[in-house]
């Protein structure tokens, strides 16, 4: 028997090197096999998302942000307090994500270095917009109802709306709450890790 060597090969076999598993789809594959360790090792991260954050200093850009929520259809909104408790933290700052991977962060309350529980107070303070103002640009788009509104441990953003005069309307979906249905074994239920799978579980849901 002899091996043939020159036999034609309609093939790039540069095609064929590997060059590494697909993060996105072994994903994928071990959430819908429930590999939960396998799982977790290609769960999406900082590090492998690609990422667009911006910080709205202006009322022009706070405007045109609000337009975009309303447009939108449905968005995930978070709370930044003054302090790690809603009934006694002040609300000092906004986030909002259209869309995975992108967000955008309205401060309006931060005070500075040394600030108590400022997540600006690493540096300089940036240009923000007054509080009353952006509250009032805001309101109708948390309040209404047509709009479907995502968050994640939702209870600490109705509370802190609540007490700047806002009652947040359209609350469709809670990730922290998918992650507990998810895993009730587990002792926390961060944004990170399972916040990703209750994400997917929320997409299937809608499907």
């Amino acid at each position: 028997m002899t091996i043939h060597t020159d036999v034609p090969l309609d093939v790039d076999l540069e095609s064929l090197r590997y060059r590494g598993a697909s993060r996105e789809r072994c994903y994928s594959l071990f959430s819908k096999l429930a590999f939960r360790s396998l799982m977790n090792e290609y769960a999406p991260s900082a590090d492998t998302t690609p990422t667009t954050y911006s910080l709205v200093r202006t009322e022009d850009e706070l405007t045109a942000l609000a337009a975009r929520l309303r447009e939108s259809g449905e968005f995930a909104v978070h709370a930044v307090l003054s302090v790690d408790n809603a009934v006694r933290g002040s609300l000092i700052g906004l986030s909002f994500s259209i869309r995975d991977g992108e967000g955008a962060y309205v401060p309006f309350g931060h005070v500075g270095p040394g600030g108590s529980g400022d997540l600006l107070s690493i540096g300089a303070v940036p240009p923000q917009i007054a509080r009353a103002l952006v509250l009032q640009i805001l309101k109708p788009v948390l309040e209404d109802a047509g709009i479907r509104k995502l968050a994640h441990d939702a209870k600490p953003v109705v509370i802190a709306l609540a007490r700047a005069g806002i009652t947040l309307r359209g609350l469709t979906f809670d990730s922290m709450l998918a992650s507990y249905l998810l895993d009730p074994t587990r002792s926390q239920h961060g944004i990170g890790g399972y916040g990703a799978r209750a994400s997917r579980l929320q997409g299937h849901r809608e499907g």
